[in-house]
């Protein structure tokens, strides 16, 4: 799978190259920034905050797929009289993403992008005490989990002027981590 995602990438970028030589005329850039929410594969709540600056963008998103909240643990291992729970995600899963948009799929109304990214999940190693009942964290462990998605948005001119041509985007990613999720924002 990763290494298809790898040669589409690079097949898209040489693809790149060669249609910005043959292009005669100035190609639309999008400047934006978006905010957006979903669903993840597991039916957890999913978004994200990005902004974009002609082919890249930058994305922060999260998960939130905790299972125990921190809250409700105690951050220090107990030594006795206690039953061993399993682990726990306690904390939402948070990560980052790099889109790019090629040329040949960036046009005046829409742009499709390919994004990639990083995300990281914390685990807990809980055991519950047999006398109190509380909750205690007896180790902490991290996931890293790499996602990949697609981007497709579309641009709804708002407002144009001899400057610049404001718009509203409006979009959609299908990303391998956070899911299925719509983006709204504003763009040049």
């Amino acid at each position: 799978m990763r290494g298809s995602f790898l040669f589409f990438f690079i097949f898209l970028f040489l693809l790149e190259i060669v249609y910005a030589q043959n292009l005669e005329t100035k190609q639309t850039s999008h400047i934006g920034f978006w905010g957006s929410m979903g669903s993840s594969i597991n039916k957890d709540l999913s978004g994200g905050f990005g902004f974009r600056l002609a082919m890249l963008a930058f994305n922060v998103g999260f998960i939130d797929d905790q299972q125990i909240p921190y809250s409700q643990i105690i951050d220090y291992p107990i030594e006795s009289n206690y039953t061993y729970l399993g682990k726990y995600k306690v904390q939402p899963t948070w990560g980052f993403d790099i889109i790019y948009y090629p040329r040949i799929l960036d046009k005046s109304f829409y742009s499709i992008g390919i994004e990639t990214g990083i995300y990281f999940q914390e685990y807990a190693k809980i055991a519950q005490s047999n006398v109190s009942e509380l909750l205690y964290n007896q180790g902490s462990e991290y996931k890293t989990l790499v996602g990949v998605g697609i981007a497709y948005e579309i641009y709804i001119t708002m407002v144009e002027d001899e400057y610049a041509k404001w718009c509203f985007l409006l979009g959609i990613e299908a990303h391998s981590v956070r899911g299925i999720n719509i983006k709204v924002g504003l763009g040049i």
